[in-house]
């Protein structure tokens, strides 16, 4: 038996395998009417727990993505690509001067290193 006062579900017959049970429960009598079971509802302020629950985001997230046009869809996809190739972009340059600066090192040990040859040369 399934009821849903404050969502707008009637009290009907439901199989097993169409329902999804959720972690909120709340108590009333085994033969409790439409009426306690919307008290017990509005006790336990489910409304309020749903809207905060992860699986009420998806759903929320799911509707937005079947109101989607074809304009908002491409225009996400053009947003997308654009993010994408920005942050490609920051990589190849930050790894550009990332070997900039090994390069310099690298040089300035050489340096520093025939120094020490030298100062040994004279000795």
């Amino acid at each position: 038996m399934v009821d849903g006062p404050e969502t707008g579900v009637p009290r009907s017959k439901m199989r097993i395998s169409q329902i999804h049970l959720t972690k909120f429960k709340i108590n009333f009598p085994y033969n409790g009417s439409t009426r306690t079971v919307r008290q017990a509802w509005k006790k336990a302020d489910l409304n309020k727990l749903w809207v905060q629950s992860r699986w009420a985001e998806k759903a929320a997230n799911r509707e937005k993505v079947n109101n989607f046009n074809y304009i908002s869809y491409y225009e996400l996809l053009y947003f997308e690509n654009l993010v994408n190739f920005s942050v490609l972009l920051w990589v190849i340059l930050k790894d550009s001067s990332l070997r900039e600066q090994e390069k310099s090192e690298t040089k300035h040990k050489k340096l520093h290193a025939n120094h020490k040859l030298n100062a040994y040369k004279i000795i």
